[in-house]
């Protein structure tokens, strides 16, 4: 989540604007539906890095089966093969990124 939150904070002032957060979107199809809002905790219009870094995602801790807060591919796989039709968990199922704002 640093990483990633590195990468898209372009100006490196700590924040994701508006204009950087699609970059998230874009980089990792975990956050393809992702909105600023769900990780904008003080609703100041601007993501920090310890709310991005910080908060409790809910699709890494139902699929991230060895706890070393990661989800590989067979984490994946493994969890998809047990859900009824054996679609993959998406942005608005169990790990879902809450409304849009």
């Amino acid at each position: 989540m640093d990483q990633l939150f590195r990468f898209a904070d372009r100006n490196r002032d700590g924040v994701l604007s508006g204009s950087e957060f699609p970059a998230i979107r874009r980089v990792d199809r975990m956050f393809a539906q992702a909105e600023l809002g769900y990780f904008d905790d003080n609703r100041d219009g601007k993501v920090s890095r310890y709310e991005f870094v910080e908060k409790p995602s809910r699709f890494i801790g139902q699929y991230d089966k060895n706890a070393d807060c990661k989800v590989t591919p067979a984490e994946l796989k493994n969890s998809t093969s047990a859900r009824p039709g054996g679609s993959p968990p998406g942005p608005s199922g169990p790990g879902g990124f809450g409304p849009k704002y």
